[in-house]
């Protein structure tokens, strides 16, 4: 089936995300902020996991600053905001608007720049393998459930942004087949982990790092491998 593994994983975020609506009032503030730092933990021991898997020092800084500055120059990070403020406009009823923003913007970028979001969808659009997506589905749909309990119905919409990535790359590698090197991939898992790095230091310490503008970065050895081989 086209897309299996990206489907499975857009659903069980869309699952753990009404789950973690369902419970939000149920949860008391206090455990919701020590599972939230418990998560930020997580995230950062998995992303430096990653992190320190590169090839290439220059190059992974060259990828990384060059992805900024597009990221920047496009707004990412403030669009993405405004997409969450939308979604929080049409559908808060209380007055933690600032719930639904950060629930979409931290989980859209959380679910989308880790190695598995990458590899898995390269992956499956290569191979038609689904296991790596068929695992981070099983994940992410805690992580939405955890999140949603804290932030509401944000969390819900980043499963379209999701969607939409995941797709993106699965066709993006169904179309440019065997042409990415194994080298290449591990300097996108590379990228991926640092920005994760930043995502949890925002969850940690309450920093305001624009993850969002770093995206771009991923895409660079893409397009670098496209032109050089």
């Amino acid at each position: 089936m086209i897309m299996l593994g990206n489907i499975v994983n857009t659903v069980a975020i869309i699952g753990g995300s009404i789950l973690g609506i369902f419970f939000k009032k149920g949860l008391p503030l206090k455990i919701k902020d020590i599972i939230m730092s418990s998560m930020g933990l997580f995230l950062l021991t998995l992303a430096i996991k990653d992190a320190i898997k590169f090839n290439n020092a220059i190059f992974t800084l060259t990828c990384l600053l060059l992805g900024a500055v597009i990221g920047e120059f496009l707004m990412i990070d403030d669009n993405l905001k405004r997409l969450g403020t939308y979604f929080e406009e049409k559908f808060s009823n209380n007055d933690n608007s600032n719930d639904i923003v950060k629930g979409f913007t931290t989980t859209s970028i959380m679910f989308c720049v880790g190695a598995m979001a990458i590899v898995g969808s390269i992956k499956s659009g290569l191979t038609n393998d689904n296991e790596i997506l068929l695992i981070k589905a099983l994940l992410d749909g805690i992580f939405s459930l955890i999140f949603a309990s804290k932030y509401g119905i944000g969390v819900l919409f980043s499963s379209i942004v999701v969607f939409l990535y995941q797709g993106s790359l699965y066709f993006l590698a169904f179309f440019i087949k065997n042409s990415l090197s194994e080298n290449i991939i591990t300097e996108i898992s590379t990228l991926g982990g640092i920005i994760m790095i930043g995502l949890a230091f925002n969850l940690l310490f309450d920093k305001n790092i624009k993850i969002g503008n770093m995206v771009p970065a991923l895409f660079i050895p893409i397009i670098y491998n496209a032109i050089f081989g």
